[in-house]
């Protein structure tokens, strides 16, 4: 029994020294003036790019082959239900080597759906210094050269903070229009219990789940099976006893 559970150890080790990465909450935190590029290589801060008008933040990276797409598609369809029509969608790409010819195709694309969005590249770390304000965690994959990081948005206030979160890759009409409302007036909500969906998890172009995902249902498989075998140990024992 001991040697199962040093082995049991012996393999969760690993998944505890990867942190997954989390989509922090910062209500009310400042967004910095940090400076990006637009699609047409233009230097620019995100108060420029809002105008004064309340933003929907969304950070990814646009080479991505899961779940960034899936994020913005289903913000599209949701926003043509939104009655609120005075505010901004800002798209940030987390990878520092996309260039602005590719933030310019997105822009394309978003535009021939009917979404005139903003879609901006940046330095390591401009966006590193964003990404921390707003508390979105990602982390680079060398081995797939992918980037794993959550799915969601932040809501920005009008004078450029925090408001709330969304999380997810879809969003209801109604909680949007809340938002943006709420953005538009300045306010800063409170923190919600997020839905976890995290890019490098699950690539819907192969079906597969990647590594952590697969560890993670392996350690509960074992988890099963040692309860199991515990259990059965335990019954055994009792019946030499009795």
């Amino acid at each position: 029994m001991r040697l199962m559970l040093l082995l049991f150890l012996m393999w969760i080790a690993p998944l505890a020294a990867e942190p997954i990465p989390q989509f922090e909450q910062h209500p009310g935190a400042p967004v910095p003036l940090a400076s990006f590029c637009d699609e047409d290589g233009h230097s620019a801060t995100l108060a420029q790019l809002s105008e004064g008008r309340p933003t929907l933040l969304v950070p990814g990276y646009f080479g991505c082959p899961m779940l960034c797409g899936q994020v913005q598609s289903g913000l599209l369809d949701s926003l043509k239900t939104v009655a609120f029509q005075d505010y901004r969608v800002i798209c940030l790409s987390i990878d520092p080597r996309e260039r602005p010819s590719l933030a310019r195709q997105k822009r394309q694309a978003a535009r021939s759906r009917g979404a005139d969005w903003r879609f901006v590249t940046g330095t390591p770390e401009n966006i590193a210094r964003l990404c921390e304000t707003v508390g979105f965690q990602f982390r680079y994959d060398r081995r797939s050269d992918q980037f794993a990081h959550p799915a969601g948005l932040v809501a920005l206030t009008a004078d450029g903070r925090v408001s709330s979160y969304l999380f997810g890759i879809s969003f209801s009409g109604p909680a949007l229009q809340r938002a943006l409302q709420r953005a538009a007036q300045n306010r800063i909500e409170g923190k919600v219990d997020p839905v976890l969906y995290l890019c490098f998890q699950y690539d819907p172009a192969t079906g597969r789940y990647s590594l952590q995902i697969w560890r993670t249902l392996q350690l509960l498989g074992l988890a099963t099976t040692l309860c199991l075998v515990s259990a059965i140990c335990y019954w055994l024992h009792q019946e030499r006893n009795s």
